[in-house]
């Protein structure tokens, strides 16, 4: 779980790092001194320490979901890296009840009937 965590805060620490290559291509730009933009301008230190503490929790949640199917610790960081994205797409996730009104499907995905008339027309 920890690596997860580790994952999740290396993603907000690179959003942040990019964040100081744009301050810094702003402050090059700048015609004078005085044009120069100040770096609160690129950081919002409350909401950008949320961030990083939401994406840490969800790398910690992705590494006990997927602890018995992730081996290795770069693994794990890539999971925890990936949480947020996997966990949406895992919450979106569907039952194969809940993708066909009857709730049966074939090997192939199709919907087949639940009266066994499957093909008759």
């Amino acid at each position: 779980m920890l690596y997860g965590a580790a994952g999740g805060a290396i993603v907000e620490l690179l959003r942040l790092g990019s964040q100081a290559f744009a301050w810094q291509k702003a402050r090059q730009k700048a015609a004078t001194k005085l044009d120069r933009p100040p770096l609160m301008d690129y950081y919002d230190p409350p909401s950008d320490a949320l961030c990083m503490f939401w994406r840490a929790l969800l790398g910690c949640i992705a590494g006990w979901a997927f602890h018995t199917q992730v081996t290795g610790f770069a693994a794990m960081i890539a999971a925890g890296a990936a949480a947020p994205a996997t966990l949406r797409k895992l919450g979106e996730a569907k039952t194969q009840s809940e993708q066909s009104p009857s709730g049966m499907l074939n090997t192939d995905g199709v919907e087949t009937g639940t009266s066994g008339e499957e093909g008759a027309s």
